[in-house]
């Protein structure tokens, strides 16, 4: 399944179970490439199916955009962001789940 998502930073794709098999652990990892000019790969693992948010954020805290709001079953993900509509500058992206949060940044350069 893929899915295609167009917000306010652009288009941006999420690859279900990119990888075979099933993770032992929730994980976020550190996006790629970083710094980025336009688009990044942000990888992301799931123990169990349920609800996940993955949202960007400016440093001051305000949403730039909900990159996922919805189920997602377990597995293995990872989610391509196009920011070519944002300023230059350091963001943040949370990915929160059942019983895990986790966020980290990342540097837009143009």
């Amino acid at each position: 399944l893929f899915w295609q998502f167009s917000a306010f930073v652009g288009p941006t794709s999420v690859n279900e179970n990119y990888r075979p098999g099933m993770p032992d652990h929730f994980e976020l990892a550190q996006n790629h490439p970083n710094p980025f000019n336009p688009t990044t790969t942000i990888d992301f693992a799931l123990t169990k199916s349920g609800m996940v948010n993955f949202s960007l954020f400016d440093m001051n805290g305000r949403m730039v955009q909900n990159v996922i709001n919805g189920n997602m079953p377990a597995g293995y993900h990872n989610v391509t962001i196009d920011a070519h509509n944002l300023a230059a500058g350091i963001y943040l992206y949370q990915l929160t789940t059942e019983g895990f949060v986790s966020s980290h940044k990342m540097v837009l350069i143009k």
